[in-house]
């Protein structure tokens, strides 16, 4: 009988314990629905417009002496801060394009305090973003840039390998999130290096393929997407004539997110792999299988293709004259063609938005599918850019028929058309937030540029209206991101050095070389590295480009005038050749 007493008493003094454990939990709990502010009604708050106007590398100059002294861990933020930064998070960032978090789980060990400290700071700065965050200590400023030095100052990097998957998924998430706000910031080489390392980890962490079955599945599928996420960051970062992404598709043996809707409900899904859709033929299954996060990492490695090809200069790109049938660029635009007929992607974007949702406002999956199709069209604009065919033909000592010349140019125009067409998207529930946009606008403004002194009077007039497209999309993109505002500026500098050159000449005399100064200045409007690098060699200071680009208009955008969710040639030129593409004078471009 005594042993069944002291049994017993054993047994309450642990009930007693646990519920000791989770009085504070409960009491933050409660705080949060007090003074957590409210978000159904939230709706993304812009920057100053020279809040990122240091370069990231520099960052230490944006903290306050205070905050150096300080401990991440002393300075922590409480919980319902954390949740509110999830809220944001969950708005305006996930699927924007990267997919790193199963929601409910991370809500949990938030509040719970199981995620580790440097990925929280990380998630704070990805949130501070597009809103102010309540309750950070006084001595943190409000700007993104900070919280990642916070975040990068807790994290002890594992050189010899992280000890288990938890580990490496944690590492690559945080490494992701910090390396989309400091790319856009202007610190692209030491992104490029940081990424480089997440990379690393995960192929050592064999994140590239398939999970062990005993993993619990919510985690399997948020393994897979964080992979993925780092894949396509890889790939997207190195549109720039002197990077090269680090993984090979060969070595991606794990199969494409599945569908948000199982994601959300912790089910599991049957899910193609990227190499079914890498050949000519795709079969339907695997289309039927695809959801439109998993279309952007396809779109994504056709993307990578065309980089490869366009913007490096190695054997690849000389493999063969544009036009021959075995050439990388009819392979490539065969491959483009087949994604556009297997998922619409020429089709408009209201009636490939009502067959994907049916009807439904889900702004994560129709935020996905227009992501995808924004690298799409960018894939083209890329693959038929005219200075990148001229570049080509040049080392190739060749000239292009003017039947190849015409129709590289028209489909050149039509998907730039397409990038600058997206701002009707915006009463259509679908947030155009993500960095990469600013890229995509700026190659489509280049293009529109190019067609301003069109002979013919209808193109040049077209080009002017989605010209005007850009440059307004690109102001509303810089109240949050500061890449986005130097390609306004660049933009319209461009707009000025090509003005009143038409884009081809009518000779057909031998060969004129560019000047190297004219090549370097058009190389400069389409690599993405230095786009968004805030100052270079021989370049106007940065100081000087915020000044410059004060006089533009920043009031909001009408891109950004969306409803808040309820969420729970040139024809009459000859053809004949590229040789008499613009020349621009040094400076044109910065």
């Amino acid at each position: 009988m005594q042993l069944r007493f002291a049994t017993l008493d054993d047994r309450l003094g642990n009930i007693e314990n646990a519920i000791a454990g989770i009085k504070p939990l409960l009491a933050s709990l409660a705080s949060i629905v007090e003074t957590r502010p409210q978000t159904s009604a939230l709706i993304p708050q812009p920057q100053s417009p020279l809040s990122e106007s240091r370069c990231a590398s520099s960052i230490m100059t944006n903290i306050s002496p205070q905050l150096q002294t300080m401990t991440s861990q002393s300075i922590f933020p409480p919980v319902h801060t954390l949740l509110f930064a999830a809220d944001v998070y969950f708005r305006f960032c996930h699927n924007q394009p990267y997919s790193l978090f199963h929601e409910a789980t991370l809500r949990h060990r938030l509040a719970t305090g199981q995620v580790p400290t440097y990925l929280a700071w990380a998630i704070l700065s990805a949130a501070r973003r597009f809103s102010s965050l309540p309750d950070l200590h006084e001595s943190i400023s409000d700007d993104p840039l900070p919280l990642t030095k916070l975040a990068w100052d807790s994290l002890d990097l594992p050189w010899e390998g992280a000890k288990n998957d938890q580990e490496a998924v944690a590492i690559v998430q945080t490494i992701v999130l910090l390396v989309n706000i400091e790319h856009p910031a202007g610190n692209c080489a030491g992104s490029y290096m940081k990424l480089g390392f997440a990379l690393r980890i995960a192929l050592h962490s064999r994140l590239n393929l398939e999970p062990e079955d005993d993993l619990p599945p919510v985690f399997r599928e948020e393994r897979k997407r964080v992979f993925w996420s780092a894949y396509l960051q890889d790939k997207l970062i190195s549109l720039s004539r002197e990077r090269s992404p680090v993984l090979q598709d060969e070595v991606c043996r794990i199969s494409l997110p599945c569908s948000e809707v199982a994601f959300r409900n912790s089910l599991e899904e049957e899910c193609p792999t990227l190499d079914r859709f890498n050949g000519e033929r795709v079969d339907e299954k695997a289309v039927e299988q695809c959801c439109p996060l998993a279309l952007i990492v396809v779109i994504g490695s056709a993307l990578n293709r065309v980089s490869n090809y366009a913007l490096h200069e190695n054997r690849f790109s000389e493999l063969g004259l544009p036009w021959s049938p075995s050439s990388p660029y009819t392979s490539i635009s065969a491959s483009l063609l087949q994604l556009e007929v297997n998922f619409g992607l020429n089709d408009p974007t209201e009636e490939a938005l009502g067959r994907l949702v049916n009807g439904t406002a889900d702004q994560q999956v129709k935020g996905s599918f227009v992501y995808a199709k924004a690298i799409f069209h960018l894939s083209h604009c890329l693959l038929h850019h005219p200075f990148l065919l001229h570049q080509r033909l040049q080392r190739l000592q060749q000239r292009a028929p003017a039947s190849f010349a015409k129709t590289a140019w028209d489909t050149c125009r039509m998907h730039a058309k397409s990038i600058t067409g997206l701002k009707d998207l915006r009463n259509q529930n679908v947030l155009i937030l993500p960095s990469l946009y600013a890229y995509c606008t700026m190659i489509a403004g280049t293009i529109h540029a190019l067609c301003l002194s069109d002979h013919d009077p209808a193109i040049s007039s077209e080009a002017n209206t989605h010209f005007k497209y850009a440059v307004d999309f690109l102001h509303g993109l810089a109240r949050y991101w500061a890449h986005a505002r130097l390609m306004a500026t660049r933009l319209e500098r461009f707009r000025k050095s090509v003005e009143g050159k038409p884009l081809l000449s009518y000779t057909r005399k031998e060969h004129s070389v560019l000047l190297p100064v004219d090549a370097k200045t058009l190389w400069q409007s389409v690599d993405y590295a230095l786009l968004s690098t805030p100052t270079r060699p021989g370049s106007p200071s940065l100081q000087a480009e915020a000044m410059q680009t004060s006089e533009f208009d920043f009031s909001p955008s009408l891109l950004f005038d969306f409803p808040v969710p309820d969420f729970g040639g040139i024809q009459n030129v000859d053809m004949g050749d590229f040789e008499g593409l613009i020349s621009l004078g040094e400076g044109d471009i910065v």
